[in-house]
This record gives C-alpha cells, sequence and structure tokens, in this order.
C-alpha cells in the first residue's frame, strides 16, 4: 500500500511538474517528468512494475496535455519494459548508467512517438537534431538531480 501511495504521489509530482511548462514554454521541450518517472521505475523495481508506471505516467499526459488518447501511454510502457528489462541484465543502479538510460529513452520515445503518429495517419515531423539534443540534455540534467534526491532520502531512511 506505501508503494502504491508513493507512486500516485509520484505521478501526482510529475503532473505538476509537467503543468510548469504550460506556464514557462521554454521549458517544454527540454524536460520530460513523465519519462523521468518511468526510466527511475524501470531501472529500479521490476518490469511489470516499469510498464504498469509507464502506461499510467502516459496516459495521464495523454488525457491531461495530448490530443490523441494512448500514444504517449503506449510509448512509456514500451519504454519501460525495455528499460526494466535492460536493468534486470545489466547493472544500471549508478548514477551515470542512469543519466545514461534516459538520454536513450529521450531519443527513443521521440522515433516511438513519431512512428505512432505517422501509422496512425497523423501528420508528424521529426524533431530536429538539437531539440532532441537538448531535450535529452535538459531530461539527464533534472532526472540526474532527481535520481540524487531520492537516493539521499533512501540513505536517510536506511
Amino acid at each position: 500500500m506505501i508503494r502504491l501511495a508513493r507512486g500516485i504521489l509520484v505521478v501526482f509530482l510529475a503532473i505538476a511538474g509537467h503543468s510548469l511548462t504550460i506556464y514557462v514554454p521554454a521549458i517544454a521541450g527540454f524536460l520530460d517528468l513523465f519519462l523521468i518517472v518511468v526510466v527511475y521505475y524501470a531501472v529500479t523495481t521490476e518490469q511489470v512494475n516499469a510498464m504498469a508506471v509507464g502506461v499510467a505516467c502516459g496516459l495521464v499526459q495523454d488525457v491531461l496535455f495530448s490530443p490523441v488518447i494512448g500514444v504517449n501511454a503506449f510509448s512509456k510502457a514500451l519504454l519501460g519494459y525495455l528499460i526494466g528489462g535492460l536493468s534486470s541484465r545489466m547493472l544500471l543502479h549508478q548514477a551515470p548508467a542512469q543519466l545514461m538510460v534516459l538520454g536513450a529513452a529521450t531519443l527513443l520515445q521521440a522515433f516511438v512517438l513519431f512512428a505512432l503518429q505517422r501509422i496512425l495517419g497523423f501528420s508528424a515531423e521529426w524533431p530536429g537534431g538539437q531539440h532532441l539534443f537538448l531535450g535529452a540534455l535538459g531530461n539527464m540534467l533534472f532526472g540526474g538531480l532527481f535520481y540524487a534526491a531520492l537516493r539521499q532520502r533512501q540513505r536517510r531512511v536506511r
């Protein structure tokens, strides 16, 4: 029950952070808090939990911020599955590995969203290289701070 409450709290924090991009549009393309949460759960919990968090975060993001329901949910569930599987086979608990995975997840999510929009018949443009680089860099910087804060909190609890 505590895990569920913690997960709900993290999703609400991601909603609040993503809502901030509406009021500060300059950071909108450089920060995806839902993706940061999904990657965190993928490298620290089991693969099924990462998929569930991916679906939950994606659906919340779709309902609140996207005109197409299900696209972000599918992409985040897929990323949670892939990264969770990779995490079970490789040691991804150190900060540099988590940041590299977060950067790669940002790029992979852009590809999955582009492909899904094209498959569904929507007009989609591939984001430019500079936009992808800055998005990955922003997610890695903020994700690093977020992961460091969570590690500090876990050390204090122990």
